[in-house]
């Protein structure tokens, strides 16, 4: 695999990693651990390998395809399985669980989703995908950084909620990522996560070190800016609702990573998960979207199907993806509970995400694309109530 000038994403390291066991397979890779229930695999990747799963996890509908770790040691290895076995079994467990919550209709999450605006959507991914790159790689990676943080300060000028932004350096990407922290009233030690990854990517041979990303994820990133701006305009939640633009996703969920383990080290108390990667592209029709149901939650997949019903009344159609093809397996290795709703079915997503033509164009919908964030505003409003909980008991 070839990458134009300056925008390699990839490790020029070998690293060690947690991949999709049906990639390593198909690329006949070393598998030097792995778990056939699961479908995942540990090796270590040269940085043609890392091109490689990426690649092959492109053709196969997904992103990413392999999450980088910070161990060669095969006892700890180890351990990473037992934690994700773990925390498959408690999803298992959640299945057979007939206590879930049941959520009523709120007339101000109605109002609140009715201000979505597919003008601000196009314009925030215009601007988004205006940037060359946002390559984690590159050093234009850290400038849409910058540039978000005052976005976003300027679109809270004038709020009554407390709030702190936080750029956070990594330890594997130079690229860094950013954190709103919208915080809570009376459980502000209780969190609610809404994430999207800013990085950008180009696998195609001739890129001319062009990466506009704008379905790959300024969708996803343009998404949470909505949501901010119409929470902005509402009261103080009662628990605290965090931002994250993931760094380095696409190359192996590099900041999330590091985000999920230091918040589980620190014991932080996350209730739930929601990721948006890809938002654009309807590829099974206008307002029908996916609920990618491997390492996500079944009590968040039960309350999504509660809000779609109350608010949304669009067409969830179940899916996989793969361990390791977005930042919600981050977070889902180490324990918290996450949801991954798609633009499409990972059959008909958008094929001309990682080139140079991931760009604006008839293909895409603004209009599937405010679904989202309306979802996002549903998902944090809801669950940032005093009697909202999603977690198991």
């Amino acid at each position: 695999m070839t990458f134009a000038h300056g925008t390699h994403p990839f490790s020029t390291e070998n690293v060690p990693a947690l991949v999709n066991l049906d990639i390593l397979k198909y690329l006949n890779a070393p598998v030097l651990y792995k778990d056939e229930a699961l479908r995942v695999g540990y090796a270590i990747l040269t940085p043609e390998m890392q091109a490689q799963v990426s690649n092959q996890a492109h053709q196969n509908r997904a992103c990413a395809g392999f999450q980088v770790i910070d161990t060669t040691d095969i006892k700890t290895v180890a351990g990473h399985f037992e934690q994700l076995q773990s925390m498959n079994s408690k999803m298992q467990s959640q299945r057979f669980v007939h206590s879930f919550k049941t959520y009523n209709y709120d007339e101000q999450i109605q109002q609140a989703i009715s201000q979505v605006q597919e003008n601000r959507l196009k314009d925030d991914v215009t601007w988004m995908s205006s940037y060359k790159n946002r390559t984690h790689t590159d050093a234009q990676g850290n400038q849409v950084v910058t540039d978000l943080e005052n976005k976003l300060k300027s679109l809270l000028q004038g709020t009554d909620i407390p709030y702190e932004t936080e750029v956070i350096s990594h330890n594997k990407t130079k690229q860094k990522s950013l954190r709103l922290r919208l915080i809570g009233k009376t459980k502000p030690s209780e969190i609610i996560v809404l994430g999207a990854h800013l990085d950008s990517i180009n696998q195609s041979y001739f890129g001319n070190g062009k990466a506009p990303g704008a379905d790959d994820n300024a969708s996803g990133s343009a998404n949470l800016l909505e949501i901010v701006r119409i929470l902005s305009t509402q009261p103080q939640k009662e628990r605290t609702i965090e931002f994250y633009w993931y760094a380095g996703e696409e190359g192996g969920l590099l900041g999330s990573s590091e985000i999920a383990k230091t918040y589980k080290q620190q014991g932080k108390n996350v209730l739930s998960v929601l990721q948006l990667d890809m938002t654009l592209f309807p590829g099974e029709g206008e307002m029908v979207i996916g609920n990618v149901k491997d390492f996500t939650s079944p009590r968040l997949w039960d309350f999504l199907e509660q809000i779609n019903n109350m608010y949304l009344k669009i067409k969830l159609v179940d899916d996989k993806c793969g361990y390791g093809c977005s930042d919600h397996a981050s977070w889902y290795r180490e324990g918290y509970e996450t949801l991954l709703p798609f633009e499409a079915t990972t059959k008909t997503m958008n094929r001309k995400i990682h080139t140079e033509n991931d760009v604006i164009d008839n293909r895409l919908s603004f209009k599937h694309s405010a679904v989202f964030s309306q979802l996002g505003l549903i998902f944090a409003m809801e669950l940032s109530k005093n009697d909202s909980k999603v977690s198991i008991p």
